[in-house]
C-alpha cells in the first residue's frame, strides 16, 4: 500500500505522500507500467480473499482505511487487464526449481 500511495503522489491528480512517512527525498520519475501493478495491489488488499481487509474490518478505524484505499485506487482509475497471473507465472519460472520437485528455491 505504501509503494502505491507513492504511486499516486506522482499521478497529475495525486497528492504528495505524508512529509512524516513519506521518502526523505524526491523520487526519480516511477515508470508508468506501475500505475497497474499498484492498482492490482489495491485491489488485492480489499479483496474477499484478503487477511489484511479481514483485520482491518474488525478494527475501529477499518472503515477510514476502506476509505483512504478507495481513495488511491479512484486515483488510480480503471487498471484494464489484471497483471497478478503474469507476475504470479514470472514468480514459477524463476523462484520454482525443477530440482527440488516443484518446491520453492530459497
Amino acid at each position: 500500500m505504501a509503494a502505491a500511495a507513492l504511486v499516486v503522489a506522482q499521478h497529475p491528480s495525486g497528492q504528495v505522500t505524508c512529509s512524516n512517512y513519506g521518502p526523505s527525498e524526491p523520487l526519480p520519475e516511477l515508470p508508468a507500467d506501475l500505475r497497474t501493478l499498484a492498482v492490482d495491489a489495491l485491489d488485492h488488499v480489499v479483496s474477499d480473499r484478503s487477511e489484511l481487509a479481514e483485520l482491518w474490518d474488525d478494527a475501529a478505524d477499518g472503515s477510514k482505511w476502506r476509505h483512504d484505499i478507495t481513495r488511491l485506487r479512484d486515483i488510480l482509475g480503471p487498471s484494464g487487464p489484471s497483471r497478478l497471473p503474469a507476475i504470479n507465472r514470472l514468480h514459477e519460472v524463476f523462484c520454482v526449481s525443477p530440482r527440488l520437485n516443484g518446491e520453492v528455491a530459497r
